[in-house]
């Protein structure tokens, strides 16, 4: 979060190996920002379109990467942490709740957007929950909830922390559907 404070710095935070090729195309063409590229240190599946001669949606900062009928909550996520709101979301679906997923891949590139697009990316027609491994800080702008780290000192395997701290199917499964009552 402290590198998404400077102004006119392009943090890019991919989900896979498909939006890290995106990531490093951008830093390379980029003429106006200075970019970082934070990625993570966990395998994770891909989970986002790959990158084509044409523009990835990832370039907009934001984009729904599962947008089904009748949604009745949307999970946005970064990094890592969207394939885990791709399975909570498989979750909630298998439980009758149609749930969309976004990548926020860049927040300098998705407000760079315009609004209308933005609103379609997301929209405030129903709840919305964040899921980043560090500071909820800043996510109240996009999103109604969160599940997050907003302290310091933990240490321990990765899966051990994740499980403390709600970074798992079950709990993102339980804390958006308490978003629903």
């Amino acid at each position: 979060m402290s590198l998404r404070l400077i102004p006119n710095l392009n943090v890019m935070r991919p989900a896979d190996g498909n939006e890290t090729a995106v990531a490093w195309k951008m830093a390379l063409e980029s003429t106006e920002t200075p970019s970082v590229i934070i990625t993570t240190r966990q395998a994770v599946q891909p989970c986002s379109p790959t990158l084509t001669e044409g523009a990835h949606p990832a370039e907009r900062g934001g984009y729904a990467l599962l947008d089904p009928a009748d949604v009745k909550l949307t999970l946005v996520a970064s990094g890592s942490e969207v394939g885990l709101a791709m399975q909570a979301a498989q979750q909630l679906a298998s439980e009758g709740i149609p749930t969309r997923v976004v990548s926020l891949f860049s927040w300098h590139l998705f407000e760079s957007q315009d609004q209308a697009y933005q609103a379609t990316v997301l929209p405030r027609t129903h709840p919305t929950l964040s899921i980043e491994a560090g500071t909820t800080l800043g996510w109240a702008r996009y999103s109604d909830a969160h599940i997050g780290i907003d302290r310091f000192g933990a240490s321990a395997p990765g899966n051990v922390l994740f499980e403390k701290f709600g970074f798992t199917v079950d709990a993102v499964v339980a804390r958006a559907k308490s978003l629903l009552r």
